[in-house]
C-alpha cells in the first residue's frame, strides 16, 4: 500500500467515522442530563457537539457545516439575548467594529488610490 493510498483511505475512514459519531454525540448529549444548564443551553450544547464533530473529521464539506450550525442553532431555541452571528447582535458594538473592519480592508488593498 502506498503513502497516497493510506492517506486516501484514512481520509475516507475519518469522514465515515465523523458522519456517524456527529449525530451519536447530538443524541448522547441531549439525552445526558446536565444540571446547571437551561433547556436551551443543553440544547445548543448539542448541537455544537454536532457541528465541532463535523468541523473536525471533515464529515461534510466545510462550507456546509459552517452553515449547518447557525441552522440548527435556531431549532435549539436559545435565549432572546443571545447573538450567535456577526449580523444580529446589538447595533451599537458591532458598528464600530464592521467600520473598522472595512476601513482596513479599504486601506490593505489600496482601494482609496484608485
Amino acid at each position: 500500500m502506498t503513502d497516497e493510498t493510506a492517506a486516501d483511505t484514512h481520509t475516507t475512514v475519518r469522514h465515515r467515522v465523523g458522519f456517524f459519531l456527529g449525530p451519536a454525540l447530538l443524541a448522547l448529549v441531549l439525552a445526558l442530563p446536565a444540571p446547571g444548564l437551561s433547556p436551551e443551553a443543553h440544547r445548543l450544547a448539542a448541537v455544537m457537539a454536532l457541528v465541532i464533530t463535523f468541523w473536525v473529521t471533515e464529515a461534510i464539506p466545510l462550507a456546509a457545516t459552517a452553515l449547518l450550525g447557525p441552522a440548527l442553532e435556531q431549532h435549539a431555541d436559545p435565549p432572546q439575548d443571545f447573538f450567535p452571528l456577526p449580523g444580529t447582535g446589538p447595533p451599537e458594538i458591532l458598528l464600530p467594529v464592521n467600520d473598522r473592519t472595512l476601513r482596513r480592508t479599504v486601506q490593505t488593498n489600496q482601494v482609496h488610490e484608485e
